[in-house]
């Protein structure tokens, strides 16, 4: 093991650590290729158990991955650190390939540290920039006193072979179940969780769902959620809310995607799993608001987050969608 204190390590070194320490680095094909005081780049590529229901990246996941990246930046000194905030602006929606995201230092003080995060295309093209704040703790990244991870990454559920009937819903299909708005609700529950790769792959469910009001879980928790100290990794905070206040707002029956969200980070010493309410605050022409919360088995508050969601007036008509979006029945990365 490491003997050298993180603080004197060289760059390879700390890059290293970053890579090989993180579970959600490590397990989900993310990557820090370069690093310095105040800076992180990470790349990831694309997996299919990172889609939504429409084929690009799980919103939950593009939270997470600025949850990542700043956290990393801000570890960068050799200090732990805990967020406090994330808000972000959604750009684009990415369907594949390479992504980079860079979180760039924008204040810090001996208390707090603010970063610019941003995930780009291959290609350059802006797909979601933000700020996270995080506290600054007093406690130094000690990675030479931790035993070397174990988690290992598989889906929760099995996966699927999806006959040739299902899988074809573009064909006319007698007795196919109707179209969402058509739908009853416990149709509508189950769409939210079948068509969705990211929700399907790990242990998140919708639990509730009805006019305007989304409740998930993850439970229970894998250790593979869990940082190298045995805490809670907070994107999960994030993967589970931003699907969850967004699920509110398609409740309707038309598509929506998210424009901005914020989410408020409280606690990450975890008991039992996750738990959560989304709830859409009201809703115009061309925008919802949304707000939600998350807690654990006893009650205590995790997270709140709040968005606004861009309605593209498009229905939804899972007569249309292939289940979780594989091509040919899921396929392992």
């Amino acid at each position: 093991m490491p003997k050298t204190p993180f603080k004197q390590a060289d760059w390879p070194e700390k890059i290293r650590y970053m890579n090989e320490y993180d579970n959600f680095a490590r397990l989900y094909g993310i990557r820090l290729v370069d690093y310095a005081n105040g800076f992180a780049h990470l790349q990831m590529d694309v997996r299919s158990n990172h889609l939504n229901s429409q084929g690009r990246i799980h919103g939950g996941w593009l939270s997470a991955m600025l949850v990542i990246a700043g956290g990393k930046a801000a570890r960068s000194y050799g200090q732990e650190v805990e967020i406090n905030e994330l808000t972000m602006n959604y750009y684009r929606g990415v369907e594949g390939g390479l992504v980079d995201i860079f979180a760039t230092e924008k204040h810090r003080n001996s208390h707090i540290a603010v970063y610019d995060v941003e995930m780009r295309t291959a290609e350059g093209k802006l797909v979601v920039a933000g700020v996270t704040m995080f506290s600054i703790l007093d406690e130094e990244v000690a990675y030479h006193l931790l035993l070397p991870p174990t988690a290992t990454w598989q889906p929760v559920h099995p996966l699927p072979v999806w006959s040739k009937v299902k899988a074809d819903l573009h064909a006319d299909i007698q007795g196919l179940r109707p179209c969402f708005m058509d739908s009853d609700w416990p149709a509508k529950c189950s769409y939210m969780n079948e068509n969705e790769n990211l929700y399907y792959c790990e242990n998140i469910t919708v639990t509730e769902y009805g006019p305007g009001l989304c409740k998930s879980a993850l439970t229970p928790l894998l250790p593979r959620y869990f940082d190298a100290y045995g805490r809670l990794e907070p994107a999960w905070l994030a993967v589970v809310m931003d699907p969850m206040i967004g699920k509110s707002s398609l409740s309707g029956g038309e598509f929506s995607v998210t424009a901005q969200m914020s989410i408020s980070f409280f606690d990450t010493q975890v008991s039992g799993g996750l738990f959560g309410e989304g709830r859409e605050r009201t809703r115009g022409e061309h925008f919802s608001v949304c707000d939600g919360d998350l807690w654990d088995a006893d009650g205590k508050l995790l997270a709140s987050g709040a968005c606004t969601m861009y309605l593209r007036h498009t229905e939804i008509d899972f007569r249309r969608e292939h289940p979780l979006n594989y091509p040919n029945g899921p396929q392992q990365d």
